[in-house]
């Protein structure tokens, strides 16, 4: 009877086996096993690691080569997301699931068009201010995916207790404590203008936020039904922050160019971020 006196997971196995049914009547349900999804996923993050690993050998070309990458993957990400969208469906007001996965898609969209406007700036020749209009399409995917995960973790927030809250709250504070160790030192030891600074404590905000919200969902799925797709998403959005950091790091200091660590960083970050959305599609 009451929600309490189930398992820690009961809401999620119930919601997954309501949308199973469904899908099934549809015609379209199937026993997934992301094995394959994984193994492919890796073999596409070894190869473009490779391109990035001996750019020495096409110095002049890597900047041209990132600029194509990882627009070409941040699309990669929007496509799968919209294709969970699309098996949820489009009942936006009525259906809770479909409005979280919309919003996650959104926030693809926007990444995707940050990337690009981005990649503008590098091949019409172009220094990209900061801020510019790609941190604009940065931003805001921001919200869109803040929306997304709390709306995700409210409706299994009951799951959030013993071991698990442990888990959640200790996770918080020890990668809060790491983004604000390394990030803030640097920040505070140069002589950055005003804007520059907001823009930069923006980020560092919102790349705060969005992972204390991913561990309070790994949290609560860990061990569960949707736990695969829950840990590739969480460990995509971590890469995604850790490459904030260190574009954060060689902006800093001067060192960033286009190829360096930090887009490869990304681009790992949106081929987990596609096999996520694939394998939680798949699931349902």
């Amino acid at each position: 009877m009451a929600t309490s006196s189930q398992s820690p997971n009961a809401r999620e196995e119930r919601t997954m086996t309501d949308w199973r049914k469904i899908k099934s009547a549809q015609g379209l349900a199937s026993d997934f096993d992301p094995s394959q999804t994984f193994a492919i996923t890796l073999i596409a993050a070894i190869s473009l690691s490779l391109i990035y690993a001996f750019q020495s050998y096409y110095s002049n070309l890597i900047g041209d080569l990132s600029n194509i990458i990882m627009p070409g993957t941040a699309f990669g990400t929007f496509a799968f997301s919209f294709y969970c969208v699309k098996r949820y469906g489009f009942k936006l007001i009525s259906r809770r699931f479909d409005l979280i996965f919309f919003c996650f898609s959104l926030g693809m969209l926007f990444n995707a068009l940050g990337e690009t406007a981005w990649a503008v700036y590098y091949f019409k020749g172009i220094s990209v201010p900061y801020p510019s209009v790609a941190d604009f399409f940065y931003m805001s995917a921001y919200p869109a995916w803040a929306l997304a995960l709390g709306l995700y973790f409210k409706q299994f927030s009951a799951a959030l207790k013993g071991r698990r809250r442990l888990f959640a709250v200790v996770g918080i504070i020890v990668g809060v404590l790491l983004l604000y160790s390394i990030i803030l030192p640097e920040e505070l030891g140069g002589i950055p203008s005003f804007l520059t600074f907001l823009d930069d404590m923006l980020y560092l905000m919102c790349d705060t936020a969005l992972l204390s919200v991913t561990i309070l969902c790994l949290a609560v799925f860990i061990g569960g039904t949707m736990a695969k797709w829950w840990i590739a998403l969480g460990g995509a959005y971590a890469l995604f922050v850790a490459g904030d950091v260190i574009f954060f790091f060689q902006n800093a200091q001067g060192t960033y160019y286009n190829g360096s660590v930090s887009d490869l960083v990304y681009v790992l970050a949106y081929l987990v971020f596609c096999a996520a959305f694939y394998i939680h599609a798949r699931e349902l």
